[in-house]
């Protein structure tokens, strides 16, 4: 019983995890655009990633791992 909702557990943080990566997939694909309407901050040097959006990224990971979890123990 015990292995079978660990494997929904992770069956559901997998499924969270993929549509994080479909929605990343899609911002990167708006990267270029994004790029053309700042231009001038990438030729002066000024746009970087910075650590907080690491930070951000790292958080939305656990947040699905989180929520995946949750729902399996509501039908539970």
């Amino acid at each position: 019983m015990e292995h079978e909702r660990m494997k929904r557990i992770e069956e559901k943080r997998l499924e969270e995890e993929r549509k994080r990566q479909e929605e990343e997939e899609a911002q990167q694909k708006l990267l270029p655009e994004v790029v053309t309407a700042h231009g001038s901050d990438l030729d002066k040097g000024k746009a970087k990633v910075s650590d907080s959006d690491l930070l951000v990224l790292k958080l939305q990971e656990d947040l699905a791992a989180q929520k995946a979890e949750q729902e399996l123990l509501k039908e539970e």
